[in-house]
């Protein structure tokens, strides 16, 4: 036999070894799924481990599952994280809940994750400071995991500052102000509810009105945040504005300013 036909016969062998190993942890995976759906975690379990074992992923993540909620099984957060860490990123997000929970393994992982630079595991670890989950209330340490995470573009974390930003961290505060003064929408319509309700700044009433006038600018329909409601305040700004759309014909605009001079706003 030649060395060419004998490198296509081998090739051929692993191929058909390899195929006949494929259904058979596909076969056996979707047995302990039907084992799941039914309830029956026991036979579901017997099916996974060997899976499991040899690197399923999910199998892992169904094991780490069945652990996490005590599925047929006692309830162990340690064992749970385990297999969830094996499945990669299929079993990331359930480490970081567990990690709320103080489980030291999850926390672990949590806080080496977030200190390589995944932004995902910086947000988290940035909420748990925040409300105080396995960590001593702090809202500046909060804040410099959101920020790590929004400086890598990660959409949350910028919104994770502008709603930190209400409870009075400078730093944030500034990021959500500069954020405005560029024309982020999210950003004048953040500042514009802080300013109304006295969250993060003291109450301001025409800096309100001029944030969110900056945002029916851009487009932002004003009927979402009542604007004429700031003419009946005093801010002249909101006056004009009412006065100027009034006399263009907006109905709205119109009864609304009949009802200042009605009730003497």
């Amino acid at each position: 036999m030649n060395a060419k036909l004998l490198t296509v016969l081998i090739a051929s062998i692993f191929l058909i070894l390899f195929s006949i190993s494929t259904l058979m942890f596909h076969d056996n995976f979707h047995d302990g799924w039907i084992s799941y759906e039914k309830k029956d975690y026991e036979a579901a379990q017997k099916l996974w481990l060997p899976l499991a074992s040899q690197g399923n992923s999910r199998a892992q993540f169904y094991l780490g599952r069945m652990y996490d909620k005590g599925q047929g099984i006692p309830q162990d957060y340690n064992e749970a994280v385990k297999w969830y860490q094996l499945a990669a990123d299929r079993g990331k997000t359930n480490v970081y809940r567990i990690a709320k929970k103080g489980v030291t393994p999850a926390l672990n992982i949590l806080t080496d994750d977030a200190k390589q630079g995944i932004a995902e595991a910086q947000v988290a670890l940035g909420v748990m400071h925040e409300y105080g989950y396995s960590f001593p209330q702090d809202n500046n340490e909060a804040f410099k995991w959101f920020q790590l995470a929004a400086n890598q573009g990660y959409n949350q974390g910028k919104e994770n500052i502008y709603r930190i930003a209400k409870k009075g961290v400078a730093a944030a505060l500034n990021i959500l102000t500069d954020d405005a003064k560029k024309g982020a929408l999210e950003a004048q319509l953040t500042l514009g509810s802080m300013y109304v309700n006295g969250k993060g700044v003291a109450k301001d009433s025409k800096k309100a009105f001029n944030w969110y006038r900056l945002a029916t600018d851009q487009g932002y329909d004003q009927r979402n945040i009542n604007i004429y409601s700031f003419a009946r305040k005093g801010v002249l700004g909101a006056v004009q504005l009412l006065t100027d759309d009034a006399k263009q014909g907006i109905a709205e605009a119109q009864v609304a300013l009949g009802a200042m001079h009605e009730y003497g706003y």
